[in-house]
């Protein structure tokens, strides 16, 4: 190899040169020892320096695009565009309903806000029908890179629904024809959805009573339009967790809606409604499934459902001091509205109590919307073993300690009928088969009620000393029922219990004419024997219904465990008669000074017409004696059993004739203040307590100067008409 070219430095030795170019220069080749892979340090810095070039890139492009968004939004906002959007969307609400729209601008998410929009009701007086501080409405992105317009969402913040007394106002929107529409638009792909955030409805209640505002709720709601068949789906979201979802077809022949309800108490309750109720809900699940189809060319629908509550709690005053609960209950059946007839039937319904649902009854009503509106329902109970029945109730609704144990099936129906308006009586008839349970009682020996019975009374007198009151040969008061006139027996039974002897412990149609008469609010005047000695022998007189739930059991089971003569026995012998008076025994000296073996009929509807206010009635007669108004309560008692054939023609006149001799009054100890003749009845029941459970019927006092009460059906010495 030839000398280097002036200029160039040789090659070091070993190594090859390799030309570069077309200029003749040389450069070395590659040394095969030095091309290893570079240091680890140099390949980090590269990627390091391209991931910032990277970066810069991405943030030169952002802030591009920040800027023309800013911009964009700018220029959305500008005066006259925020007064075009706000035209286009009153515009486009105008099609279905008159509305204001308040202000309208774009956000920074590209949603058009319209803020707030108001549907103003039918009266200038009224609230807005809908009032929604924000309308949020975001496009569809991909409507956007298709080149066209298309929304996506509308989001509804912060409504108010005030549908009006009786819901007028959104029956009025209703059925206000709709708007035009529009011309030449290309058909819809699908409606956009639906949201609702803090949804509250208002209700109004009666003159001088705040709204009701119940909320907030949250919903969902998404519509798919086409051709002949519609679907409409929505979520309800309770306050608590809980949702109502449904989902609403609609097709050439009939709607169909289905929906399921799943809702936590009391967090998914609204306070709202809450705060009216008498009463509280602690805890529980509730739990259903609806499926309703209403044909097109029909005027009706027909609705069958399946509901369930676990573990609920219910409490409050009406009930008493403990809450119920848990409770466990099932129902399935089937709703129809026929609208021409305006008329709904529940039928093939079924209620099933506890876990087991083994204790369950058939369910059945017609409501009639006429003039007046009617209601019937009936409820078939089959064979229902009583230990299932015990096992489906709470613990503060299980039977008294004391009560008779009894087992076996049971069975009732019972069916009533009325209007809702009470212009007329209620029709009730009612069976209930104890046969079950009084075999099984018998086979098991007699009760110990059959044996003397030691009582306290449940609720003395204020100054009555403590007693301990034996119902059997230890106590000198106690009267058998063999040896007791039987007129005083039917002057007990005609002015308390006039079906005792046929009924089943319960007079349902009493019950039913109570029920109509002052709408539950008190059972007056409906209480059997049977049910007064289940109160008195094993219960308080407080006035809630877990106590009456509790008699109404301990009732049965007397009625299956006790013969009649037995049950009226005890009953005669611990009657409270007055106060501090108890027994019939006590009763005939305290009042008549007599022994109750020797009391004529006149006397002994006398004690009868006692029994109902024993306290108050003793203060009336130590101030008036017995009264025209008391001389015709003891003479209806007496028609009664003539009309009955219990007392003869004779025995009638003689009885009307009879004077009766009262024990000296101050012998009697004082009673209560009369604060309230008129309604002397309404604190205690017979039996002794107050209860309010039996109505005196009394009309208070009598004028000053009024005539002597004429025998009930003519004047004097005459019989009335049977």
């Amino acid at each position: 190899m030839g000398p280097a070219p002036s200029g160039e430095r040789p090659a070091p030795a070993g190594r090859r040169l390799t030309p570069l170019g077309g200029g003749g220069k040389t450069r070395p080749a590659a040394d095969p020892m030095q091309t290893a892979t570079p240091h680890p340090r140099a390949r980090r810095d590269r990627r390091a320096r391209s991931a910032e070039r990277r970066r810069r890139a991405i943030a030169i492009a952002l802030g591009a695009l920040a800027l023309g968004w800013a911009v964009l939004l700018l220029w959305a906002n500008a005066p006259d565009n925020r007064s075009r959007i706000r035209a286009r969307a009153e515009d486009e609400l105008r099609r279905l309903v008159r509305v204001e729209v308040g202000e309208a601008h774009v956000d920074w998410m590209g949603r058009a806000v319209l803020s707030p929009v108001l549907v103003p009701a039918s009266r200038c007086d009224r609230p807005p029908l809908l009032r929604v501080e924000r309308v949020l409405v975001r496009p569809s992105v991909a409507s956007l890179l298709a080149g066209r317009l298309a929304v996506a969402t509308v989001t509804l913040d912060g409504v108010r629904l005030a549908p009006g007394p009786g819901a007028e106002e959104l029956r009025r929107l209703l059925d206000r024809p709709q708007g035009r529409t529009g011309t030449g638009a290309a058909p819809s792909r699908g409606a956009p959805a639906l949201l609702v955030r803090d949804l509250v409805v208002i209700l109004e209640r009666r003159a001088g009573d705040a709204p009701l505002e119940i909320g907030p709720f949250g919903a969902e709601l998404e519509a798919s339009p086409g051709g002949s068949a519609s679907r409409l789906r929505g979520r309800l979201l309770l306050p608590g967790g809980g949702r109502i979802a449904g989902e609403l077809r609609r097709g050439e022949s009939a709607a169909i809606l289905r929906a399921d309800i799943a809702a936590t108490l009391p967090g998914d309750l609204p306070r709202a409604v809450a705060g009216t109720l008498a009463l509280s809900f602690p805890s529980g699940r509730i739990e259903g499934e609806v499926e309703a189809r209403a044909p097109v060319e029909a005027g009706g629908w027909t609705a069958r459902f399946r509901l369930g509550a676990r573990g609920v709690s219910v409490g409050g005053p009406p009930l008493g001091a403990q809450d119920l609960g848990p409770l466990e209950a099932h129902a399935v059946g089937e709703v129809r509205w026929d609208g021409a007839a305006r008329r709904a039937e529940l039928a093939q319904s079924r209620l099933a109590l506890g876990a087991s649902g083994r204790a369950s009854a058939g369910l059945q009503a017609t409501l009639s919307l006429g003039e007046p509106s009617r209601l019937s329902f009936e409820v078939v109970a089959d064979r229902v073993e009583w230990g299932e029945l015990l096992a489906a109730l709470p613990p503060a609704l299980q039977p008294p300690e004391r009560a008779p144990r009894v087992s076996g099936p049971v069975s009732a129906r019972l069916r009533a009928e009325g209007p809702l308006d009470r212009s007329a009586p209620w029709k009730a008839e009612a069976q209930l088969d104890l046969e079950g349970l009084r075999r099984a009682a018998q086979a098991a020996g007699p009760s110990w009620l059959s044996q003397p019975v030691l009582w306290r009374p449940v609720d003395p007198s204020p100054d009555e000393p403590p007693r301990e009151i034996a119902v059997g040969p230890s106590s000198p008061f106690f009267v058998p029922l063999a040896e007791l006139p039987a007129h005083l027996v039917r002057a007990v039974t005609t002015s308390e219990d006039a079906g005792f002897f046929a009924h089943r412990g319960f007079d349902f149609q009493e019950i039913a004419q109570a029920l109509a008469a002052d709408g539950g609010a008190r059972l007056r005047g409906a209480s059997t024997i049977t049910q007064q000695v289940a109160k008195n022998l094993f219960l308080s007189s407080e006035r809630t219904l877990s106590r009456k739930v509790r008699e109404a059991l301990a009732t049965v089971a007397l009625e299956a465990a006790v013969p009649k003569p037995r049950l009226l026995e005890i009953y005669l012998n611990l009657a409270e008669w007055g106060p501090g008076v108890y027994g019939v025994g006590e009763a005939a000296r305290f009042w008549l000074e007599k022994d109750a073996r020797q009391l004529t009929p006149k006397e002994s509807a006398f004690l009868a017409s006692v029994i109902p206010s024993p306290r108050r009635f003793h203060e009336r007669l130590l101030r008036d004696g017995v009264s025209g108004w008391w001389a015709d309560r003891i003479s209806d008692i007496l028609s009664k059993m003539w009309i009955q054939g219990q007392l003869g023609d004779e025995q009638l006149l003689q009885a009307l004739d009879e004077p009766l001799a009262l024990a000296p009054g101050p012998a009697h100890p004082s009673g209560p203040e009369d604060a309230s003749i008129e309604d002397a009845s309404a604190g205690e029941a017979p039996g002794g307590g107050a209860s309010g459970e039996h109505d005196a019927r009394e009309p208070g006092p009598e004028p000053a100067g009024a005539p002597p009460a004429a025998r009930p059906g003519g004047p004097p010495g005459e019989l009335p008409p049977r």
